[in-house]
């Protein structure tokens, strides 16, 4: 056999193997089945497809062409290499990862939806460990880390729904020093008369679409006394993926807005996403610098629509917001679209202004912050929770007036 022919058939193994390998990554991508160790295999795939062509080009010259072969290793050997430190050393890793929830796993990703929406496995436990804290949950019969609800509320009882994210389910500390839990043990022995709950509907990944959807379609018929919604910017990059109500298919599912085609490619390389976030211009949810401003108004604009359904709703709905680590660190909030809602929605008491007086004072971010993950840690949570304590309590001595007022009118009544 001539060598032109062993370089042709050579080459073609090279580029055919090669391009099967990168196939699989794109297949594992699909399929949910994508391993961080799998995803090793990306640029020697390529590698193998440059030298096969290269090959390829030297059975079309019929010479050999040394020098290249070792260029293209050499070439590949270094992005290799330069990809593990990448890695190593967590540059544009997502949030999942830089907490070790690896692999990689992508924000279009559709959670599981039933009735009762966007929620845990009902009746079970939890820990979260992400080599910086972690935290147990027991959850109740509907998925959420909070005591069951009660099927009928007692008449010496006042209850308050708490709705968020995993700023409100208390990511990063215990049960007990989340902040439906220290506004409890806050107003416990408020009033003589009554007992103030608070229940924690708070869900990591939710958002004000989810807290709706849980509200108006299982909750709203319990007849709380109040409603709080402890909100931030999170909110914004997740409405920029998932949408408002028109996720919601009516079939128990969720559609989120379509990923780009190319997501199992940033998925597979952190070297590539250097491309993608400094050259390109897109960000973590990869969507690009010229959508964000009107995506951006859009969430806000969902946001305050969701809100204004709730409080339709529900004469005494309240709605907090309060800054991020970057937002504390910045002393201003990561969107100017919301920052205007929140300072100048009247209905929206904004948290923020106190926070940043504390880091004017010479507190660091570290002593109310977890660096890394960037949840509050339990100082943080205590700050949070005792500022919108401080806002309920003029509401709460109106709530019980009244209630008092009612429960003596309906006694003279029965007499």
């Amino acid at each position: 056999m001539s060598f032109s022919v062993k370089k042709l058939l050579f080459g073609i193994v090279e580029v055919l193997i090669g391009a099967w390998l990168i196939y699989q990554l794109n297949f594992k991508f699909t399929e949910k089945s994508l391993t961080t160790t799998s995803t090793l295999v990306f640029w020697p795939a390529i590698c193998l497809v440059f030298l096969g062509v290269s090959s390829l080009f030297e059975a079309v010259q019929a010479r050999k062409n040394v020098v290249l072969k070792v260029n293209i290793f050499i070439f590949f050997a270094l992005i290799f290499f330069g990809e593990i430190a990448l890695r190593q050393f967590k540059f544009y890793s997502t949030y999942f990862e830089k907490n070790n929830q690896e692999p990689y796993v992508s924000v279009y990703e559709e959670p599981t939806f039933d009735s009762l929406g966007f929620h845990r496995a009902p009746n079970s436990d939890f820990v979260y460990f992400n080599g910086e804290f972690d935290y147990a949950r027991t959850c109740n019969n509907w998925g959420y880390t909070n005591r069951n609800l009660p099927k009928s509320k007692p008449e010496n009882e006042i209850w308050f729904f708490v709705f968020g994210d995993s700023f409100c389910e208390g990511a990063g500390v215990s049960f007990n020093r989340a902040v439906p839990a220290q506004l409890e043990k806050y107003f416990s022995g408020f009033d003589s008369t009554f007992t103030i709950k608070f229940y924690n509907f708070g869900m990591a990944g939710s958002d004000v679409v989810y807290e709706y959807y849980l509200w108006h379609n299982h909750l709203k018929s319990k007849n709380p006394d109040g409603v709080v919604f402890i909100q931030n910017t999170t909110d914004i990059q997740d409405l920029k993926v998932r949408g408002g109500v028109e996720r919601f298919n009516g079939d128990n599912d969720v559609n989120y807005r379509e990923p780009p085609k190319w997501e199992w490619i940033y998925a597979s390389s952190h070297f590539l996403r250097a491309f993608f976030h400094r050259v390109f211009e897109y960000d973590f949810s990869l969507i690009h610098e010229d959508d964000q401003k009107e995506l951006t108004q859009e969430s806000v604009n969902i946001i305050n629509n969701t809100l204004t359904k709730v409080r339709e709703e529900h004469p005494n709905t309240f709605v907090f917001t309060f800054p991020q680590l970057e937002e504390f660190r910045n002393g201003n909030y990561t969107f100017d679209e919301f920052s205007n809602w929140a300072l100048n929605t009247e209905w929206v008491t904004d948290l923020s202004q106190p926070f940043y007086d504390l880091k004017n004072k010479g507190i660091a971010l570290e002593e109310v912050y977890w660096p890394m993950d960037r949840h509050f840690n339990e100082k943080g949570y205590t700050i949070l929770s005792n500022l919108i304590a401080k806002k309920l309590e003029p509401e709460l001595l109106k709530l019980v007036a009244e209630k008092k007022k009612t429960f003596n009118n309906e006694l003279q009544t029965a007499n």
